[in-house]
């Protein structure tokens, strides 16, 4: 197992010829986790900011992940979306982003929406510049896209 560099994503899992998977704890775009955390956003498992995080600096259409294919289509990686801890081992920890978070930190200086549907639509909460918030009753553990809004 191999852990790659500012992430918490495992090495590749053969599943079939030419088809891996990987599982990824955030999406930062060459930021450090800390500064993600601090300056991005912040998907996480329980209410109040509480358990096992996701943090990311740029749009996600799907937090299922996504793949990739190369080799003429014949190699797949899939990558999966996965709540990371903090500090420690907590709650949510190695379960899929998708359908899964309860409140967002939103440290960024744009707003931020999270989508019910993949690919930013349908029903919708939007979260302030500098603001934490439980996500509503609709978007509770039904979360599929945030978009940012600048």
């Amino acid at each position: 197992m191999a852990i790659a560099a500012g992430s918490f994503a495992i090495a590749p899992r053969a599943e079939a010829s030419g088809v891996h998977t990987y599982y990824l704890s955030d999406e930062c775009d060459g930021l450090s986790t800390q500064d993600c955390v601090y300056y991005g956003t912040t998907m996480r498992y329980n209410s109040n900011e509480e358990g096992a995080a996701f943090p990311f600096a740029k749009d996600i259409p799907n937090f299922a992940g996504y793949s990739t294919t190369y080799n003429g289509g014949i190699d797949v990686n899939n990558y999966i979306y996965v709540f990371e801890p903090l500090d420690g081992w907590t709650n949510g920890t190695g379960l899929a982003v998708k359908n899964n978070a309860a409140s967002v930190n939103n440290g960024t200086t744009c707003k931020v929406r999270i989508y019910y549907n993949s690919y930013y639509s349908g029903t919708y909460q939007t979260v302030g510049v500098n603001t934490n918030a439980n996500l509503n009753s609709t978007l509770k553990n039904e979360n599929a896209s945030a978009e940012h809004i600048c």
